[in-house]
């Protein structure tokens, strides 16, 4: 069994994404397993289009037992292709066992295109 000691920057064996939304929220999620933790070592969202009103990507998780929330803000009038990424690296996110981790782009109106994407590992606790 593989450890978090014996992880290194950039060998992630997990991502999810939403795919392109189009006014709709945009949510990538490491699925909880009962016995299993997951571990985020980058965040990412993307946008294009013209975005009408700012708004507030998060990503969400549970920490010894704890809800907790890491907020990342898309701009107002944003009129052009962007990617905004939270890199952990060598100190990835990690949920407690048995909890998911998701990362929410909420919807960027009529004329914007949004993309979340985790990626990471998940290993037995």
């Amino acid at each position: 069994m593989a450890s978090l000691e014996t992880k290194l920057a950039g060998s992630a064996d997990k991502s999810a994404t939403s795919g392109t939304q189009t006014n709709l929220n945009a949510v990538a999620t490491f699925a909880a397993a009962a016995g299993v933790k997951n571990y985020v070592q980058k965040a990412i969202v993307s946008a294009k289009g013209t975005i009408a009103a700012g708004v507030r990507a998060t990503l969400t998780y549970t920490k010894d037992g704890v809800a907790q929330t890491i907020g990342l803000q898309v701009p107002i009038a944003f009129t052009n292709t962007g990617i905004f990424a939270l890199d952990f690296s060598n100190n990835p996110v990690e949920g407690d066992e048995n909890t998911a981790i998701t990362l929410t782009l909420p919807a960027l109106g009529v004329s914007g295109d949004g993309e979340a994407t985790l990626i990471g590992f998940s290993r037995p606790s």
